[in-house]
């Protein structure tokens, strides 16, 4: 796959996490290394049981040949303590590779695991306590924050004073201004305090990772509110979920008549298209997918690529979310199979692309590329993670942008990539993080700090953050860098697309729910 300029480093704001170079993939690498030092320690321990063997033969043989027994002896014994001590020297190392392993990631695990059971347990208790509590919480909150504002527009003030006070206030501004530059808590803190008014002129959006924790306390209210006393899960997010999707299953039967199947069929034969090389040729070919596009609602492409040597790649690009009802309609990609994919249950959407796969004709064996945007790159993710389908069909990459999936499952030889913007908030409404594993690797744009306006203005906005135009210009940015868990998802998708001289025909598969 012709990846862009190679080599090339990672542009300003731009982090990657998991993957072949994260950390957990290092980890694996320590207990490789462990391993392999294990297995050195036993060749040298037969080594050393081989040299006592020759010991014992020296001294058989010492009668015959007294003048070189003493020094054959004396090797023999050399060559015994030589091997048991490096032996000893080579186990002793593999467990501290091991402990060190074990430890990093136990440590990681219990600070995520304590601060998000920690949240959790406090939206539970407060749902618990009532609407007295709450009133008094919404109270008490909305207080705090009159009095933050107040010393904001103090602090700020500061400036306009006369004598040192102002000069003073003036340092502090014009520092503050410098420092909002910056990502992070320290470009906020300087936003707040930096500029010529009494209010910060930039309100800047929080970044998707604290939506990330705020969502599971949000959600262990909302279980915690209802009647009764909530069960103590450990991740309240699906079930919350779940109560939406009822809901919105009792309103669609109330005010009108609920869906009762699903019909896919294709729109017309395959067509040629031009073949995709890089990660945003895929991801042009789920924008086409979408109806601001002329696409028919409710539709996804299947791209077969025709190899020079005969086999087989094929691209599945899905589109996000079309219908913002929460009422069930005809078209299944609304907010009803958002509620079902969050909730783990069965999505429509996702029916729509199982089948449009089977329709196309994949055998088995052929690598599948699932790629989407929004509610797309969680339909992907559904998709591949299935364990039925993936016996079915070789489900080899996933290329998600703007998609919540960190509570969802990929199978063991599936590469994934999740592109996300550091303003766009909806990859944190299910309230996970993307797992940093070796076979999923997750790109994080800050796009306040890159160098193109355009990327500027849609930092101001989780719409814009969000589009997936903004997102078509990050992966361009980011395919063919010199980061090592990029390359090896390109690697991968490698397969799929197959070299120069490919061929690419696309069919197109519209889901229609039944009603009535």
């Amino acid at each position: 796959m012709t990846a862009g300029p190679q080599d090339t480093p990672l542009p300003p704001g731009m982090r990657v996490r998991g993957g072949r170079g994260g950390t957990q993939a290092r980890l694996a690498d320590l207990e490789r290394a462990a391993g392999a030092l294990v297995e050195v320690a036993v060749a040298l321990s037969d080594v050393a049981d081989a040299a006592v063997v020759l010991a014992a033969v020296v001294d058989q043989a010492a009668v015959w040949s007294p003048s070189t027994a003493t020094p054959a002896r004396l090797g023999a014994t050399t060559v015994l303590a030589g091997g048991r001590r490096n032996a000893a020297n080579a186990r002793q190392v593999a467990d501290g590779l091991l402990r060190a392993a074990q430890t990093y990631a136990a440590a990681d695990r219990m600070v995520l695991d304590g601060v998000r059971r920690g949240i959790v347990l406090g939206g539970r208790a407060l749902g618990e306590a009532g609407p007295t509590v709450w009133a008094a919480t919404a109270l008490a909150g909305l207080a705090a924050g009159l009095g933050s504002v107040r010393l904001l527009v103090a602090v700020r003030s500061w400036q306009y004073l006369p004598g040192p006070l102002g000069l003073l206030g003036g340092a502090v501004s014009r520092g503050g201004a410098a420092l909002s530059r910056r990502p992070g808590p320290v470009g906020g803190l300087g936003m707040l305090v930096g500029g010529p008014g009494l209010l910060p002129s930039d309100v800047r959006l929080p970044p998707a990772a604290a939506i990330e924790l705020a969502v599971p306390g949000v959600a262990g209210f909302l279980t915690g509110a209802l009647p009764g006393r909530a069960l103590p899960v450990r991740d309240p997010v699906p079930g919350a979920a779940g109560i939406l999707a009822g809901a919105s299953g009792l309103a669609t039967a109330l005010l009108r008549t609920p869906p009762s199947g699903l019909v896919v069929t294709p729109t017309g034969g395959p067509e040629p298209t031009p073949t995709p090389r890089t990660l945003a040729d895929v991801l042009e070919q789920v924008d086409r997918r979408y109806p601001a596009s002329g696409a028919e609602p409710g539709t996804v492409a299947i791209l077969r690529i025709d190899h020079p040597d005969g086999s087989r790649g094929w691209v599945v690009a899905v589109p996000g979310t079309q219908v913002g009802s929460v009422l069930a309609g005809t078209n299944p990609m609304d907010m009803t199979t958002n509620f079902a994919l969050v909730a783990g249950r069965p999505a429509d959407a996702s029916s729509l692309v199982a089948r449009s796969m089977e329709q196309a004709g994949i055998a088995p064996g052929e690598p599948v590329l699932l790629a989407g945007h929004s509610q797309g790159g969680m339909v992907a993710m559904d998709v591949a993670g299935d364990p039925v389908l993936g016996r079915r069909f070789e489900m080899t990459a996933v290329l998600t942008a703007g998609s919540p999936v960190g509570g969802m499952d990929l199978g063991p030889s599936t590469q994934a990539l999740h592109v996300e913007h550091r303003q766009d908030l909806l990859p944190g409404v299910e309230g996970v993080a993307n797992p940093a594993t070796p076979q999923r690797t997750t790109v994080v744009r800050d796009l306040a700090v890159s160098p193109l306006a355009v990327d500027q203005d849609a930092a101001r906005s989780v719409a814009g953050a969000h589009e997936l135009s903004t997102y078509l210009r990050t992966v361009r940015t980011a395919q063919g860098g010199d980061d090592p868990s990029i390359r090896g998802f390109e690697a991968a998708v490698g397969r799929v697309l197959g070299p120069a001289g490919s061929v690419a025909t696309s069919t197109v598969y519209q889901g229609v729910r039944v009603v009535g």
